[in-house]
């Protein structure tokens, strides 16, 4: 009907993350529904927009609707549904700031879940509460929440939740500075989320699969340690984490990497992971053609989409044994491929061949962000920085915005970033030469070169400035291969770099002196390469 279709629209976009659309879909169906007095659709409605509204940040509006879908589930009897409506308003008061009221309502969610005898939904409640009074400072109490819904999860045999409750326990462990027992709650996590990553066939669904249910895990591993004078142990667990990350970056783009492979076997690998994206997008294409199909054609379409699914894991797994095969024959391809983390060792042996490079390694945890650094042969550095990750968010996107307006603040903000990210260290530049920074999700899309230290100058006037994805990437070796064709240079066209730019719309721009001398230097690397320099980039 169009009702349903309106609120699937509703429930994609706010898969998208793209809630403007969601709320109006949304606002559409729900019309529709009351039109045609459907109370339980009219409910499924209201508890949609609650959630889009939630997502936004709008408690106030989400509250409201959660709360209609209450009441109207309580008319119809659906206890069920009067389940899932308080955990939504509970969930609404949380992320506003009023952890009593999302308790009060978190309590009502579980007594009702423990009426109907739904073991899930008392699991998910029982996580809910333990969360609320821990932020309460309760912790006994959510101790004893937490231990509940992990006894529930093991009897259902729900291992992913199962992972969520023991990162749980070993961040309110961390919190009461009982680092042990917190070592040992992310060590059993740790282990359940890798066995269970073992689980996901394909290829290209490992980075969704981490992203939902590791969250975390890793850098608050890693803090744990560090508090426990175990610094080296914590590195290695940053570089873990970030070692998925970077399985899941060669699953869209191993062939960045069969530069180190002999051709037969670079071949081998390409058409391992074309077999196994066609077979995918087949798979995909057979179940779009089920959902659309009629009564008549189902069993035929529903027999091409289970033919699809074994082709499309018998291909991923074809994939996963030829990567496996080159783990072996080329270590570095088995670094870069996440499979094989870095030992300390290799890390501290990269910072004793830098001498003059200090290496910083970020990672998000619940509590902010923690840092180790790598300078020479000094022992790791570790410092933990309190602050909010939506507040370190928030002063990113402000100082992005200050620059792309060329905004007075923006050297004010520069400052705040760097007192916040770099203020726990003295970094010396008569010793130090290089900056190499491994920067958590929240520092992503900031310049760090151009934050301001306490003496007034940018980071790039004392220091050359880089980032990597990971310090592992950093071990791998760097095969040189012979260009195959030339490039086109283009390069100072106004002449001899003494010249600068301006414009109304960009403002003032000095000159590059050294312009014609970088273009012709790249221009040499790249053989048959067609320059145009000074004058001629203006033919």
């Amino acid at each position: 009907t169009i009702s349903n279709n309106l609120y699937c629209l509703q429930q994609v976009y706010g898969t998208l993350g793209q809630f403007d659309k969601a709320i109006d879909y949304g606002k559409q169906s729900l019309a529709l529904r009351q039109k045609l007095g459907q109370p339980q659709a009219i409910a499924m409605s209201l508890v949609g927009l609650g959630q889009h509204y939630l997502s936004i940040d709008r408690w106030d509006t989400s509250i409201d609707y959660f709360n209609q879908a209450l009441e109207l589930s309580e008319r119809i009897g659906n206890q069920r549904y009067v389940a899932a409506d308080l955990v939504g308003i509970g969930t609404s008061y949380a992320s506003s700031g009023q952890p009593n009221k999302a308790l009060e309502y978190y309590n009502r969610a579980f007594e009702v879940s423990q009426k109907l005898g739904d073991a899930h939904t008392i699991a998910v409640c029982l996580n809910d509460l333990g969360r609320t009074n821990k932020e309460l400072r309760r912790f006994d109490e959510a101790l004893g929440a937490y231990r509940h819904a992990s006894a529930i999860k093991a009897s259902l045999g729900d291992e992913i939740s199962m992972l969520e409750t023991l990162v749980n326990e070993g961040d309110l462990y961390e919190q009461l500075g009982e680092y042990a027992k917190s070592v040992d709650a992310y060590s059993r996590a740790e282990h359940t989320y890798e066995e269970l990553k073992l689980s996901v066939v394909n290829p290209s669904s490992v980075g969704s699969f981490q992203s939902s249910s590791s969250g975390t895990l890793y850098s608050c591993y890693a803090l744990a340690l560090a508090h426990l004078n175990r610094s080296n142990d914590a590195i290695e667990q940053l570089e873990r984490g970030r070692a998925g990350g970077l399985a899941r970056q060669l699953a869209y783009n191993d062939r960045n990497l069969t530069g180190v492979f002999a051709a037969a076997d670079a071949k081998a690998l390409a058409e391992a992971h074309s077999t196994s994206i066609s077979a995918s997008k087949l798979l995909q294409s057979a179940q779009e053609n089920l959902r659309e199909a009629s009564a008549a054609q189902k069993e035929f379409f529903k027999a091409q989409v289970e033919e699809y699914i074994a082709k499309a894991n018998q291909a991923a797994r074809d994939y996963e044994l030829t990567k496996d095969d080159l783990y072996a024959k080329y270590p570095d391809f088995k670094l870069a491929g996440g499979r094989m983390p870095p030992k300390t060792t290799e890390l501290k042996r990269l910072a004793r061949l830098s001498p003059d490079t200090l290496f910083l390694e970020y990672g998000e945890t619940d509590q902010g962000l923690i840092l180790l650094t790598l300078h020479g042969g000094r022992p790791i550095g570790f410092h933990e920085i309190k602050v909010k990750l939506a507040v370190l968010t928030k002063q990113v996107n402000a100082y992005l915005s200050a620059i792309s307006r060329s905004d007075s603040e923006e050297k004010r903000l520069s400052r705040a970033l760097y007192a916040t990210l770099l203020g726990q260290i003295k970094i010396n530049s008569k010793t130090t030469k290089r900056l190499v920074f491994v920067p958590a999700a929240a520092m992503q899309d900031l310049p760090l070169a151009a934050l301001i230290g306490p003496d007034g100058k940018r980071l790039v006037e004392h220091f050359a400035v880089s980032s990597t994805v990971s310090l592992g990437l950093l071990l791998t070796g760097s095969a040189k291969r012979t260009p195959s064709r030339g490039l086109l240079v283009v390069a100072d066209p106004d002449g001899a770099g003494t010249s600068g730019f301006s414009s109304y719309a960009f403002g003032s721009f000095g000159p590059l002196s050294g312009a014609r001398a970088e273009g012709k230097e790249i221009a040499s690397m790249f053989p048959g390469s067609t320059q145009l320099i000074g004058p001629q980039a203006r033919a």
